[in-house]
Formats: structure tokens, sequence, C-alpha cells
């Protein structure tokens, strides 16, 4: 393990099962890891992460495979943490812009914003405040690419961005580096391959399990969680000013009254907003933004969402290269409203860590049968030549030792 990364985890435990670590497949190391039985005599989430390193201080985003592990680990130990995500969803309400996504995420969900209203600057304020938790159990995901890739080009990211995340890190409040995570945990390849659709499944139909959603949820009355629903009107942003205390009353008395429970929220940008003031009364729970990963469950269909609909190549090539990642704040622009990013804020949120700056793509294959075949590719965008040549130079640049050293280093 790179010893740069000091906070988390080796690859024990991949799916979740109530009552044991289930045998998993490693994408990285290409291996079936044998299932861990627990017994009375050993600490769950030590062995769960594999030792005791997951104790030291965080000073670096892992690889998602790494973080992920985490992830599962306090599920399935029932570590209370909280996990909020912010996509374009979120940066689009705090900037007032509308991305094709957030017009499609109109039409489909129902949920809007107005610019420039009183409305608007009260679900700002709110959702800003939801930033400023500081709690290492308290964990913000940020669309880090999942593949080291995607700091060449947006397409071959496994799903993540880093203009998102670089445009989020200019705000003042962005959190410190051990609460952050990957914004796509629960979707993307983990969705289909990596066992977290399975996950989110076993989790809800637990009866210590409440899902907070948009109230065209409770149509579907086949879900097996369908009696622990509670259903929000679905244009909670577009009406968040006068909904506001109600929603924060309601969700927070709930939080009180359960002890050992989860929460899984889908409630677009307001479910970050929640989970903070729930936390915040009571951190004895745990409490999960899930995003679009329950909408086949809440008959919203599954073709909004590209890692539900195509999950064979979810936007990536033939590679999809583990990286880690570490945030220098200091470079880069600072001006959250400025729409464009350039070179150097790749290294402002996400400089990749790799040993001696020498990277080796990896081969991406879904560690699943589809259609008969054990293996299925995608096709590339870009040559492996430019790629390495890309990344291997942020990684060298990102590591001189003056601000100056390192601006003048991407400029050549």
């Amino acid at each position: 393990m790179n010893i740069l990364y000091t906070g988390i985890f080796s690859k024990k435990c991949f799916s979740f099962r109530v009552r044991r670590c289930s045998a998993f497949y490693s994408a990285e190391t290409k291996e079936v890891i044998p299932p861990i039985i627990p017994d009375v005599k050993f600490d769950c989430l030590e062995r769960c992460l594999g030792g005791s390193e997951h104790k030291t201080e965080k000073i670096i985003i892992g690889t998602y495979a790494e973080e992920t592990l985490s992830f599962v680990c306090n599920i399935r130990c029932g570590i209370p943490f909280a996990y909020t995500r912010w996509n374009d969803g979120e940066l689009d309400t705090l900037t007032g812009w509308k991305s094709k996504t957030r017009v499609r995420m109109t039409q489909l969900e129902g949920w809007t914003t107005d610019n420039n209203t009183v409305n608007s600057e009260s679900l700002n304020f709110d959702l800003r405040e939801s930033l400023k938790v500081r709690d290492p159990n308290f964990l913000y995901g940020f669309n880090y690419p999942s593949c080291g890739e995607g700091l060449v080009i947006q397409q071959l990211s496994g799903g993540g961005s880093w203009k998102w995340v670089s445009q989020f890190s200019r705000l003042k409040i962005y959190p410190p580096v051990n609460q952050l995570t990957y914004a796509d945990l629960l979707s993307g390849r983990n969705y289909h391959y990596f066992g977290l659709k399975e996950l989110l499944l076993r989790i809800a139909k637990e009866k210590n399990c409440t899902v907070f959603a948009n109230k065209r949820a409770k149509r579907n009355k086949k879900a097996p969680w369908f009696d622990r629903i509670i259903p929000f009107d679905a244009d909670l942003t577009g009406s968040w000013l006068t909904k506001r205390k109600k929603c924060i009353r309601d969700a927070t008395t709930i939080a009180k009254s359960k002890s050992s429970h989860i929460f899984l929220i889908a409630l677009g940008p307001i479910s970050n907003i929640l989970i903070a003031r729930m936390w915040e009364a009571n951190p004895q729970n745990t409490y999960v933004d899930v995003g679009s990963a329950l909408n086949e469950f809440h008959g919203f269909g599954m073709q909004a969402r590209a890692y539900m609909r195509n999950p064979t190549c979810q936007a990536m090539g033939p590679t999809c290269t583990p990286m880690r990642y570490k945030p220098n704040l200091s470079i880069g622009s600072t001006d959250f409203r400025k729409r464009s990013v350039k070179e150097i804020d790749k290294l402002r949120c996400c400089t990749p860590i790799i040993p001696n700056c020498s990277l080796v793509l990896e081969r991406w294959y879904p560690p699943v049968k589809q259609n008969g075949s054990r293996r299925l590719t995608c096709k590339g965008i870009l040559s492996k030549a430019f790629i390495l040549d890309h990344v291997e130079k942020l990684c060298r640049c990102g590591g001189k030792g003056s601000n100056e050293a390192i601006i003048d280093c991407v400029a050549t």
C-alpha cells in the first residue's frame, strides 16, 4: 500500500451481508477474496478494513475501491456516519446555473429552483450551512474521477467530473480532506458490478431503515419498504422557503426518536440540508444520500441515469486506472461564481498521487457475466500515450515545492 495514503484500507470485504462479510471480486488484484467469518473476539471494523490503518488520519482521498470499502465496512459494522453527495444539482443550486441535467431532472422528478429570489437565497444559505459540519464521520462526496483517465477527459472518468470538484473547492467552506470521498459510491460501476445495488436493497428491507423520498415513490406499493417511506413534496427546492421549517422539524424529530437507525434519503439537494441537521440532532444514526440509486424501485425508471441504462461502459474507455488524490487549495481560481476552469484547477482539486509519477493504465472489465460474456470492453477515445503523458505530468507538477513552480510546470 502506498505509504502516502495513511487513512484507509486493504481489500478484505466489498459486498454487504447482514451476518458476514462475503467473498468479493477485486477489480484491482483480479482475484476473489475469501470471506471473513466474524466471531466475538475481534473488532468488526478493524477486520473488515484489514488492520488498524483506518485509525490514522486520512490525508488524501483513496481509490474508488478503498473509499467504497470504508463505506461498506461502516454499514456492515454498524458504525454511525453520514454521507452527502455534491453533484451538478447542488452546483446549479448554489450558482444559479441551469445545466442539461438540471433541466432533465426538472422534467423527470419535478424539482426546480429559480435564481435571485427569496426562496433561492434561503435554499442557498441552508445548502452552504450543510457544508460546515466538521466531523470525520460526516462524509462529503464530490465528483472525483474514479478513473485516473478522467483527469484527461470527462468521458473517461467513470462518472466523475474534476471540473465540478474544482468549482466546489473554490468555496471557503470546502470540507477538509479527512471528510472527502467520491459522490458516486452508490452509482456508476458500483451499482451494477460491485454489489452496491444489492447493498441498498438489503439495507432498505431492514426494519431499522427509513426512506425519505419524493411522494411519487408511494405510487409503487411493491417496494418492500413501502410502509417505511416518508414522502416529501416533489418540488421542495422550488418551495423551500415555505416548507423549510416543517421539513427540518419533522426530519430532526424522527432522527432524535431513533437509535442505531439507517436513513436513506433521496430528495435532491435537500438531502444534504436534512442530513446535516439530522446528524446534528442525533449522530448515533446513519444518514445516506442515495441520490437516484433507488429510482428504479420507486417508479422513476432507469432511462434518466446512464449508470442504470448502460452499465457496461458507463462513461469509460477500455482502461480505468485507480487513482488517489489530494487537494491543493492554494492554487487555481478562487472565484466560485466563475464558470470556466483551467488546467491548473485540476491540481487544485485533484492532484493525482502516483508512486514515482509512473503510471500504468489498467484494463477494466465488468467482474460479472453479462449476456454470456465474461469480458466486455468499451471503445477508446484517446490514445494510451496521450493519457499517460497528461496524468504523469499532473503528478510531477503537483509535487513541486512552490505554487510558482507548479504554475510554471503546468504551463510548459
